[in-house]
């Protein structure tokens, strides 16, 4: 798994272990877990109130993770652009989430999601439902932030459609 900035490019070591620098130097970067470890109960809550999780697969160090939200997620919530919540996961965690016994037939961790939805690099943005299924196109990497920002407005709109279509 990459996350590719200038002169920095960050590889997923092995199952369970945090990501290393592959070269260059690394910023300093937040990586938000879900509120209080739970993510699969306020997925569906959500998805009830016909909100879409837009979960951000970013790693530590991720330069092109840290623009994502900076540029594109936190204006989005200050807009409070209605119908979506947002979650950082980080594709090296595995520990489990809080709720995970109370949904054993979902993935119980966020490396674990990632694997499933075969998210390979970060950023990676996905919009999921209540089972975790995709709802829209992700969106791949960081391009251009001209353009972004209406593809990931777009993105949550199509979700949205598909939450509340009849027979869903």
């Amino acid at each position: 798994m990459l996350c590719a900035a200038t002169g920095l490019a960050w590889a997923l070591a092995a199952p369970g272990l945090a990501a290393a620098p592959t070269g260059g130097a690394a910023a300093a970067v937040t990586v938000n877990a879900p509120p209080a470890g739970a993510f699969w109960t306020p997925l569906q809550e959500g998805a009830r109130r016909g909100e879409v999780t837009v979960v951000l697969f970013s790693l530590q160090g991720c330069g092109l993770c840290e623009a994502v939200r900076r540029e594109q997620l936190q204006p989005l919530a200050r807009a409070r652009l209605p119908g979506y919540r947002s979650v950082d996961l980080d594709l090296a965690d595995s520990r489990a989430f809080a709720d995970a016994r109370r949904h054993p037939e979902r993935d119980a961790s966020s490396q674990a999601l990632a694997r499933r939805l075969d998210v390979r690099v970060a950023p990676t943005l996905v919009f999921l439902g209540p089972a975790g299924e995709e709802l829209a196109e992700r969106l791949v990497g960081y391009g251009s932030r001209d353009f972004y920002g209406a593809y990931l407005e777009a993105r949550i709109a199509q979700a949205r459609e598909r939450l509340a279509a009849p027979g869903r």
